[in-house]
């Protein structure tokens, strides 16, 4: 099938849209199960409709599939390749519209999969085009916060893919959760040996052929003693050359076991009905079936290209004589062919939610509370029963309307009596007769005395007096006057633009003041804090409050002002030589390699949003191990992974990332996923492989003093390995910490413009690129983004005072000069945007502008000038003779 390209905002597919785009030379889908959905397209870089091609959300469809007609794919990236002269262009599938989609408060409670699929509709800011639906009958519940409707299905911690079960289908108006996607037993594989496009990977870890039961019981007398049972066999234990895969497994009270008669009977079902699969090895496959056509001795294996995403075909392994079900999880689909050429799959076993459910059940079994557990279950029994004491006494005997519930077997002796009739209920100490101190009526009044611990739920509560009010309604204290009109507000908020920061408010309405008071033991008082609400003329309230403190005022931090600073009633200008935000001022000298200088970065993000400086360097060890501290790198094995600490799958990131227009590929924005990864614990959860490590939150770890305790817990409760025991990631936190931990950045003088990666593509004395010589040399050091195409921060490079702002189509686009003081002055042109104006005093901290294309411009680059004596061009100096590039 040919791709026909499409405009973003299209939704008529029936059509050829913009055009055919019959210039294509590949087109290969990749679908995961329940993961990615992308198409990637190669073409000539003269290709017809190229410079559609290389623009944000245009649309192609495809067929992406043997089952599917056509699907359609959004762009969302390309790469221009100009020693190949091939252009490759990136899509998604257009059901990942869904994650610009916010999902606020969304509370399930046993619904079906298509009860829960209407209501995440209904629970969305705006309407989708894209229909949500489900076949599964299973009930289940959960609750949505903050999030957009993909992670709400497809994510991990309380998705319905984790409640409800089931397989994503993906289609240009729907997204299904079935219940079953896939066809059963498609078809069989008789495997003795790799292929030349066949390779069978089979895993042995934790392969059983034979238990030994054993279960742990409480005797008469409170005692637990272990109790054996009979060995208990695969039909499988021969199969492994003769080797057999033993180990002693725990069954508990829960599953029936009493004694050893009843420990055998529930054991025997061990390798049948309660873990099916255990005695066979796990099994992974790769099918190249390009590569394994161009064999003639193959032709066993066409079937494989009638294999859709989710079927199962069985693996029969000729060697063993073990037959494993194998399900695809990943397939790759070429459309101009309209063929399958790559198939990943893997053998059925526990989802990742399940396996962990397992791993928990495993480890209460063996959790020395059985004791503590029975002997509280007998105690409330034998309260409840009246095994202490006590009767149970109705009235009037005939037609009784009341229950009594006596603490002795005499209702004339009776001193504490419960009771229950119609009316309600109610609790005395002194007899059956009362006066019942406590109670609680038909109608729902209680005596709130009777309150004593838990947790009070209730739609309003009130304290008034005469002039005043306090009500605490729908997680809000509100405080009325005596005309019941708002004096203020306090209450839990969320701030920002997307909703995201947590924390309380307190409105204060004008022209109410607030104050903070002090009582002294002798009875004065102060007001160290006063907050007055102020009016200008015409009787409007003012823009701002003015705020009164006394005594000593001490800010540990930095303290940002915008407007004027009067110290004992002068005013402080700010023309001193102190620096700036934004970027910790560059990096240390001592600092030389590319690792080393992303490692300060890391170090420096994350210090400036209260990090420990040992939770950074235990991060950074992990990243050495990970990514090398790279953050453009995939996973080396092959396995997914991308970025600094390898996010698996790499769409992961990249959706994150797309969804707040950030370039994934920069470290910067990697710091952002992290740091909001920490902000919404997402990630972090506990390891059962390391039950020695107390289980932490994801902030609480932000703040630890232990490097190599630090390293531990990153390792095993964010990057989940399978090896989560490995010291050299702690050893490598240590060195980072050692090298990093007492450098300074540099805060004045000489900096480069650009503190991400760069490579130079023109120096000062090179000739002149627009005129081809003719107007004399270059004049300036041109700095390109690596990767190519990504647009950096732009920085001052020296303290200064903006000179000029403005726009030069035909040159330089948009540009700024800065006029540094001692005849110095800087150029910066082609930036995409400018952050600062003509007049705003900058250091060499301060970002003001983003790397660019606009002008005269071949590809995203910083055109930077020095200039000496004077701002004209005709001062121009070499840059390098006051930066070191």
């Amino acid at each position: 099938m040919t791709p026909t390209l499409f405009k973003p905002k299209e939704t008529n597919y029936e059509n050829a849209g913009i055009g055919f785009l019959s210039d294509c030379i590949s087109c290969i889908v990749t679908e995961e199960e329940n993961g990615q959905y992308e198409a990637e397209l190669e073409f000539p870089t003269n290709a017809k409709y190229a410079d559609y091609l290389q623009e944000y959300g245009y649309q192609i469809k495809t067929k992406p599939s043997d089952e599917d007609d056509y699907m359609i794919f959004d762009i969302y990236d390309h790469f221009m390749d100009v020693f190949t002269k091939t252009l490759t262009v990136k899509a998604k599938s257009r059901t990942n519209r869904l994650g610009r989609r916010a999902v606020g408060n969304v509370v399930i409670s046993n619904k079906t999969g298509m009860e829960a699929m209407r209501m995440l509709e209904n629970g969305m800011d705006a309407d989708s085009d894209i229909e949500l639906y489900s076949d599964i009958q299973t009930r289940s519940s959960t609750t949505f916060e903050v999030t957009n409707p993909l992670s709400c299905i497809g994510g991990s911690q309380g998705s319905m893919l984790q409640l409800w079960g089931g397989e994503i289908k993906h289609e240009p108006f729907k997204l299904s959760l079935l219940k079953r996607r896939g066809r059963d037993n498609v078809t069989t594989v008789r495997y003795g040996k790799d292929l030349e496009g066949l390779t069978v990977d089979l895993n042995y870890d934790g392969l059983l052929t034979r238990i030994l039961p054993y279960a742990d019981l409480q005797n008469d007398q409170g005692v637990t003693e272990r109790i054996y049972g009979s060995p208990v066999d695969s039909k499988y234990i021969g199969n492994y050359e003769e080797e057999i895969f033993s180990r002693y497994v725990q069954f508990t009270e829960d599953q029936g076991v009493t004694d050893k008669a009843s420990l055998n009977k529930v054991a025997k079902n061990y390798f049948t009905s309660m873990n099916p699969g255990v005695d066979k090895p796990s099994c992974q496959l790769k099918v190249n079936i390009r590569k394994l056509e161009e064999n003639s001795k193959t032709k066993k294996f066409a079937d494989f290209r009638k294999l859709c995403l989710c079927d199962t075909f069985t693996v029969v392994h000729q060697k063993t004589k073990v037959d494993i079900t194998a399900k695809v999880r990943s397939i790759k689909y070429d459309s101009l062919l309209e063929k399958v050429v790559e198939i990943s799959a893997g053998d059925e076993r526990f989802t990742f939610f399940e396996d962990q459910v397992k791993k928990l059940e495993e480890t209460m079994k063996a959790m020395p509370t059985k004791q503590y557990a029975s002997s509280f279950v007998d105690y409330i029994t034998d309260l409840i029963n009246g095994v202490d004491g006590g009767a149970v006494y109705q009235y009037p005997k005939n037609r009784p309307y009341a229950t009594y519930y006596l603490d002795t077997d005499s209702i004339d002796t009776a001193k504490d009596v419960v009771v229950l009739n119609s009316k309600g209920i109610g609790f005395s100490r002194k007899g059956w007769k009362g006066p019942f101190d406590y109670g609680w009526t038909i109608d729902g009044i209680l005596n709130a005395n009777f309150i004593k611990t838990g947790i009070l739920e209730g739609i309003e509560v009130h304290s008034k007096n005469d002039n005043y009010d306090i009500g605490l309604n729908n997680g809000a204290i509100t405080f009325r006057d005596k005309k019941d009109e708002i004096i203020g507000v306090m209450e839990a908020a969320q701030f920002g633009d997307a909703k995201k920061d947590k924390g309380i408010t307190i409105t204060q309405r004008a022209p109410y003041s607030y104050y903070l008071k002090c009582k002294y033991p002798d009875g004065s008082e102060k007001t160290p804090f006063h907050i007055v609400s102020e009016k200008i003329d015409g009787g409007q309230w003012n823009d701002f409050v003015t705020t009164n403190m006394e005594g000593l005022v001490q800010v540990n931090g930095a303290l940002y002002v915008t407007g004027k600073i009067f110290l004992n009633g002068k005013e402080i200008t700010g023309n001193g030589s102190g620096s700036g935000g934004g970027g910790g001022g560059g990096v240390p000298p001592e600092l030389t390699t590319d690792q080393e200088k992303n490692a300060w970065a890391v170090w420096q993000f994350f210090k400036e949003k209260g990090w420990s400086i040992e939770s950074i360097a235990g991060m950074l060890g992990n990243m050495q191990s990970e990514s090398g501290i790279m953050p453009d790198i995939d996973e080396i094995s092959g396995g997914g992974g991308y970025g600094l600490v390898q996010w698996t799958p790499k769409s992961k990131l990249v959706d994150w990332c797309n969804e707040r227009g950030l370039d994934h590929r920069t470290l910067d924005a990697q710091c952002q996923r992290i740091q909001w990864e920490m902000e919404n614990n997402v990630q972090w959860f506990p390891n059962y492989e390391r039950p020695d490590l107390a289980n932490i939150s994801f902030r609480e770890f932000t703040q630890l003093k232990d490097v190599k305790l630090a390293a531990e817990y990153f390792i095993a409760f964010y990057e989940h390995p399978k090896d989560v025991h490995q010291p050299i990631r702690g050893t490598q936190a240590q060195y980072w910490y050692d090298k990093l931990k007492d450098l300074k950045p540099p805060t004045a003088g000489w900096l480069s413009p650009v503190r991400a990666n760069y490579v130079v593509t023109q120096e000062w004395d090179e000739p002149d690129y627009n005129s081809g010589g003719a107007a004399g040399i270059h004049g300036g050091i041109d700095l390109a983004s690596v990767p190519a195409g990504s647009t950096p921060d732009i920085y001052a490079a020296n303290s200064g005072t903006i000179m000029t702002v403005g726009s030069n189509p035909a040159l330089e686009g948009n540009y700024i000069m800065i006029d540094h003081g001692n005849s110095y002055y800087t150029y910066y042109g082609h930036l995409s945007s400018i952050n600062v104006k003509q007049g705003e005093k900058v250091t060499n901290a301060t970002v003001i502008g983003v790397m660019g294309t606009t002008g005269a411009s071949t590809g995203v680059h910083l055109h930077f000038e020095v200039r000496r004596g004077g701002s004209t061009a005709t001062s121009r100096i070499n840059p390098r003779d006051v930066i070191t590039f």
